[in-house]
């Protein structure tokens, strides 16, 4: 249990533990690199205020880096001027669930990290969050096994973007104004359920969800609204033997509500 303060970061938790704020508790990194660094196995981390990374892009620091470590919850945590929020890193069984994450607002979307950034991890849960002001509000990279569930996106390039991962479970998010609400790159066994994808625009790119080079996506009952293009499938599916299916969702107000090209074929009902 951690008393109300301001403490000096970076800090590292280098063993199984379980750390709780109790009231206001600001872990301040100084912009000296990694705010917090968790490298064990079995670590909860609850309640704190996650501020000051080391500020260049070009060096990914994090809020909050997890490292080759398994079973770590993150949970109520805030981030302020920080690159990428909380980083996981070759992980697995992490679960970052009820916290606030932004990167640093005034700066360019490309000058902010990612909200949750995911990199060769399994097994992760995102819940609950809300994320705002980052470059995008959820990255996963060679990701496998992960639950995006309940979370609200704002603000931001991409509110959700797959690259080169697959079985996800997106569902019941909140997806708006950002450049893109969800694009799905390059990634197999997908399921995009029950979401509000809403108000996403942008001057290079302006599109609720944006498919390509996909298979096995199933994207049913999402609230598809207001976007410059509502659903964009290019591409996909690839390999050719996987699948795309559009169903039962509400795609209205859009420029444009669907457009399929460049290969695209699917079952749209």
């Amino acid at each position: 249990m951690v008393a109300p303060g301001t403490y000096a970061g970076p800090i590292r938790v280098w063993k199984p533990l379980s750390l709780k704020a109790m009231g206001e508790v600001v872990i301040d990194g100084r912009g000296l690199g990694d705010v917090v660094v968790i490298e064990s196995d079995d670590v909860r981390f609850e309640g704190f205020k996650v501020v000051n990374s080391f500020p260049d892009v070009a060096f990914e620091p994090a809020g909050i880096k997890v490292v080759n470590s398994r079973n770590v919850t993150i949970a109520g945590v805030r981030t302020e001027r920080v690159i990428h929020s909380v980083y996981v890193v070759n992980s697995s069984r992490v679960t970052v669930m009820g916290s606030s994450l932004s990167s640093f607002p005034e700066r360019s979307v490309n000058d902010r990290g990612h909200g949750v950034y995911l990199w060769y991890s399994r097994e992760v849960e995102v819940v609950g969050n809300a994320i705002g002001f980052v470059k995008d509000g959820v990255y996963s990279d060679h990701s496998y096994v992960v639950l995006i569930r309940g979370n609200s996106i704002s603000s931001s390039r991409y509110g959700i973007h797959l690259m080169y991962s697959g079985n996800h479970v997106i569902d019941r998010n909140e997806v708006g104004r950002n450049l893109v609400g969800m694009a799905l790159m390059y990634s197999c066994g997908l399921e995009v359920r029950d979401n509000s994808v809403t108000e996403n625009r942008g001057l290079a790119v302006s599109e609720g969800i944006f498919v390509r080079e996909s298979c096995d996506v199933l994207i049913e009952g999402n609230r598809i609204v207001g976007n410059g293009v509502g659903l964009n499938v290019v591409n996909s599916p690839y390999p050719r033997n996987g699948s795309v299916v559009v169903r039962g969702n509400v795609i209205a107000f859009n420029n444009v509500g669907v457009r399929f090209e460049v290969w695209a074929s699917a079952t749209f009902e």
